[in-house]
């Protein structure tokens, strides 16, 4: 058996119209997947109890400091205005700090996409 894994990617967000851009405007978002180990890091589940106790459901909630921080080690063409002053985003970290309300969509796209199951499966390869 051969397992398929892609541990780096130059993604490009559905976002925004981002991808209805020129390719020379395009925001690019260069994500390093975690690994098994780290991915213990990544997220904690929160159990939502009825009345009498007894668990009802769970909610995961993601740790998007560390993703942003550890994973997005490059983002290109992505500028950040707030009040009137531009600063180019250039990683995790500046998205983690930027104050514009308008890239809240885009953090959750991130995170999504690196805490996706999305694995190739034997099937989906050619042998």
């Amino acid at each position: 058996m051969k397992l398929i894994s892609q541990t780096k990617e130059a993604w490009i967000p559905e976002w925004n119209g981002n991808r209805n851009l020129p390719k020379s405007e395009q925001v690019i978002v260069h994500l390093s997947y975690p690994t098994i180990e780290q991915k213990e890091n990544i997220s904690n589940i929160e159990y939502i109890r009825g009345k009498d106790g007894d668990v009802t459901a769970f909610k995961i909630k993601y740790n998007t400091e560390y993703l942003l921080t550890n994973h997005v080690p490059k983002i290109e063409n992505l500028v950040d205005e707030v009040d009137g002053k531009e600063r180019a985003i250039k990683n995790g970290a500046d998205l983690l700090n930027s104050k514009n309300r308008g890239v809240q969509q885009l953090v959750q796209k991130i995170v999504a996409r690196l805490t996706s199951a999305d694995d190739i499966d034997e099937d989906t390869v050619k042998n």
